[in-house]
């Protein structure tokens, strides 16, 4: 049973959502650009049994607050993933995070608090603050107008039902081309009111934050997932970490994009599980 819980951080309400018994290993779940927690929604119904689930609407997504002015620089989302797992009383945590909620999972294990991470899953994400060329060159702007103009995000919102429309403004989220109601709930979150005052600034967030000379002193285990034909983050990011963080591993997705848990589900899954199994 998913239960949503609202936390007051500052001035703004966060919302998250636990699945799970609580007296199981947690793993708190960070979503990225343009998402929200139901990104993981296949994830948690394979592991709910085994750990306790909370999954985060980072502020300017989901059902949390969208404050137009708001602080949206990945260290200050990480201090609010952390504000969760204060308010939870989780003293350490697995951590599992998607493009650059994968971004601000690393920095949390590198930077805010090391010693609080188990393990660690960075899925597809963002850690020197390079993007593929079609999302600096083509989203940017789009993002950048909608904020200026939220008319734009309106219209977006009601041409997201048309599928040649919608299939072109999301082609390089997907390696094949997908069922279109299979990702319905992750096209329209979007373009979800309010979500205009924080993807612009979440977007310059992620280009200005440079892991790279934090990524060794992670002491999580960790593992990379990352999609071959990832049309939105280039694989050297995986490559990076994978350099970088002493022990990490990693598994290529052949055949796969930036959504390997929409995309290839049960390879992805099958790799989680594997990775999240291993007690040593």
């Amino acid at each position: 049973m998913v239960t949503q819980h609202r936390l007051t951080v500052g001035d703004d309400t966060i919302v998250y959502y636990t699945v799970g018994q609580p007296s199981s290993p947690p793993l708190i779940m960070v979503h990225g650009l343009l998402s929200f927690h139901g990104v993981w929604r296949h994830t948690i119904e394979r592991l709910q049994s085994s750990f306790y689930c909370i999954a985060i609407d980072l502020l300017g997504y989901g059902a949390s607050d969208k404050p137009r002015n708001a602080d949206y620089t990945i260290p200050v989302q990480a201090k609010r993933v952390i504000a969760v797992a204060d308010a939870l009383g989780l003293e350490q945590f697995n951590l599992i995070g998607h493009s650059m909620g994968g971004q601000t999972a690393l920095y949390i294990a590198a930077v805010l608090a090391p010693s609080r991470v188990i393990r660690l899953v960075d899925v597809s994400g963002v850690a020197s603050g390079t993007l593929q060329r079609h999302t600096t060159k083509t989203v940017k702007p789009l993002l950048r107008a909608a904020w200026r103009y939220p008319i734009i995000r309106w219209a977006s919102r009601w041409l997201m039902e048309v599928s040649p429309y919608a299939r072109y403004q999301f082609r390089h989220w997907f390696y094949r081309q997908l069922p279109f109601d299979q990702w319905e709930s992750d096209r329209f979150m979007t373009t979800i009111p309010g979500i205009e005052n924080s993807a612009y600034a979440s977007l310059m967030a992620i280009e200005s934050c440079d892991l790279t000379e934090h990524l060794p002193k992670i002491t999580a285990q960790t593992h990379i997932l990352f999609g071959i034909q990832d049309g939105v983050v280039p694989t050297s990011e995986g490559e990076l970490v994978h350099r970088l963080v002493t022990g990490a591993t990693i598994t290529w997705f052949d055949d796969c994009g930036h959504f390997p848990m929409i995309e290839i589900t049960e390879h992805y899954l099958r790799a989680l599980v594997k990775f999240l199994d291993n007690r040593s």
